[in-house]
């Protein structure tokens, strides 16, 4: 599932309008699981961002895993 995106992020930068775009269906994913009912957030977005180790959820936040997919090719 995240292997194309993964790979795009890799080469491409991701424009802010999309990154939101792909957060916005991921939370709806991981609150709602389908839009037919109301779901609440029950954590910050913040916290499930975080590590596993920190007490989150280990869900990578886009921009900063994008940017770092991009910068990993100044250092080859």
């Amino acid at each position: 599932m995240d292997g194309q995106p993964t790979y795009m992020m890799s080469l491409f930068p991701l424009p802010r309008r999309i990154e939101k775009k792909i957060n916005k269906a991921r939370k709806v994913f991981l609150w709602q699981g389908n839009k037919e009912k109301k779901g609440y957030n029950l954590v910050k977005w913040d916290t499930v961002t975080l590590s596993k180790q920190q007490g989150g959820m280990g869900i990578k936040k886009l921009g900063a895993h994008n940017e770092s997919l991009l910068k990993k090719w100044l250092w080859r």
